[in-house]
């Protein structure tokens, strides 16, 4: 399999796990592939206010076989470049082998402020559950 089938395989894994515990569709940026862009995107049908806080960030997929802080501290930075090209905020999500879904979020997103510091030791880092948390209550980034 080339490198380019297994990471929509990681993509579309992930966007099914993110749907079936965050309950927000995400589909395959079909512009990543002429533009080198991030690789998900809330699909204009989805109209939750979850829908439209995750269209605020550029997800970034990485699915490997094994994950090192090196390479996490990598894939950060090539998350941060395709957010600021879409002027969105940067998302990695990631997982290797026998582990489950990570995300990587700037520290900031979770303050409700605009990311100034997106060096990955200003990150923080979750799974899909805390993801659930931060959107739905008990008063998510949504306000509620």
């Amino acid at each position: 399999m080339n490198s380019r089938n297994k990471g929509a395989t990681g993509e579309r894994e992930f966007a099914k796990s993110f749907f079936i515990v965050c309950g927000v569709s995400l589909e395959r940026n079909l512009e990543q592939t002429r533009s080198g862009g991030h690789d998900l995107v809330v699909p204009d049908s989805e109209d939750s206010i979850y829908a439209h806080l995750i269209r605020e960030l550029a997800i970034e997929v990485k699915r490997r076989k094994k994950i090192t802080e090196s390479m996490l501290n990598g894939f950060w930075t090539q998350a941060c470049v395709q957010a600021e090209e879409a002027g969105l905020v940067p998302c990695l999500a990631y997982r290797a082998d026998n582990a489950s879904w990570r995300l990587s979020l700037p520290l900031d997103w979770l303050y409700g402020t605009k990311p100034m510091d997106l060096g990955y030791e200003s990150t923080f880092h979750m799974g899909l559950a805390g993801m659930r948390h931060l959107l739905v209550g008990p008063e998510g980034l949504n306000g509620d």
